[in-house]
């Protein structure tokens, strides 16, 4: 027999004791409160998650001017319908379900081996090994859990402007002090400037963070780190122990030869990164994951995407705290997402 509980937030209404009567109708019930408490990360989020907020006050002006033309800078969606090519590979998949010799069940929990080796030749020329990847629901989600690696006593760096994932995230993860109403910046997060005065690319020689998070071609500011750029970060990364979160979903709109596509391609970046990769494709619920993934293998272009952490098993030069240091050396993952929304 499975018993299912369900908790919320707010208070509730004692049931009446053994062998007493319930209230009357209309008599005042007695209320108490739940001694459990909130995380307090959760309280320090700012007017909730940006996408929402963007979704709601563009609808509140299209009410009150329905004639206007809006450009949405919220968050991203398809457009298109899901090509054929693609589509046929999902109805395949999702008719194998419902054979004998078809049906699979639950798939590997790293993903199906061989989407992975498509994933390593394909992606990476092979410069990363099939069992160092793993294929996920999003790249969004895989942020966010990496947090639950890293734990709480850990210094973030992040880009300014940046995707929001990873402050909300640090913030809920309790690495960070309160808000500054001035800045508009969490205290014990290290923001990276990236502007038309740096060349939207900061001076990581300042970086002091154990984990810094790097996202090229960069969401919102479009701009894509250099190889040079991109060798300094990874340097510096490794001259102070810090961990690179490197996240590569928008490697696919990439069309300049000197622009690197993957942080791999930098020497270096073995002992101290991990790519969170989110490849353009077809649309997926993450519970048709695998049979979705079986029949990317038969199409020109899989559908799905992958992240990668890389390998760092040296000693730390410089001190840092013992989370970045654990989470250091057991990164040997990847992780992809199914669509380009994250």
């Amino acid at each position: 027999m499975l018993s299912f509980v369900s908790f919320c937030e707010s208070s509730f209404v004692s049931p009446p004791a053994l062998g007493s009567s319930a209230p009357s109708r209309g008599a005042a019930a007695a209320v108490s409160m739940s001694g459990v408490t909130r995380n307090a990360g959760m309280g320090k989020l700012q007017a909730g998650y940006l996408f929402p907020e963007i979704g709601r006050r563009r609808n509140a002006y299209l009410e009150a001017n329905p004639d206007a033309k809006i450009i949405s800078l919220g968050i991203g969606d398809t457009t298109m319908p899901v090509p054929p090519h693609i589509l046929a590979g999902l109805t395949e998949g999702a008719s194998r379900l419902g054979t004998s010799d078809g049906y699979s069940g639950y798939g590997p929990e790293n993903g199906v081996a061989p989407l992975r080796e498509k994933i390593a030749s394909s992606l990476y020329d092979d410069k990363i090994a099939p069992d160092e990847i793993f294929v996920s629901d999003g790249s969004k989600c895989d942020i966010g859990r990496l947090q639950m690696m890293f734990g709480s006593g850990v210094t973030s760096a992040v880009q300014d402007p940046s995707y929001p994932v990873y402050v909300d995230t640090s913030v809920m993860m309790g690495q960070t002090g309160e808000m500054d109403q001035a800045t508009k910046q969490y205290g014990n997060i290290v923001y990276m400037p990236c502007n038309p005065g740096n060349g939207f690319f900061p001076d990581v020689s300042k970086v002091k963070a154990d984990v810094i998070y790097f996202c090229s071609p960069n969401n919102p500011t479009g701009a894509a780190a250099t190889r040079a750029q991109l060798q300094s970060l990874v340097d510096h990364a490794n001259k102070q122990g810090s961990i690179i979160v490197f996240d590569a979903a928008y490697a696919p709109f990439i069309r300049s030869g000197d622009v690197p596509k993957s942080i791999f391609e930098i020497d270096g970046a073995r002992t101290c990164a991990i790519e969170v990769r989110a490849r353009i494709g077809g649309r997926a619920n993450s519970s048709a994951r695998d049979s979705f993934a079986q029949s990317a293998l038969h199409t020109a272009r899989p559908p799905v995407l992958l992240l990668v952490l890389g390998r760092s098993t040296r000693s730390r030069s410089t001190p840092a705290s013992p989370a970045s240091a654990s989470a250091g050396r057991s990164c040997r993952r990847s992780s992809r997402s199914p669509t380009a929304r994250r």
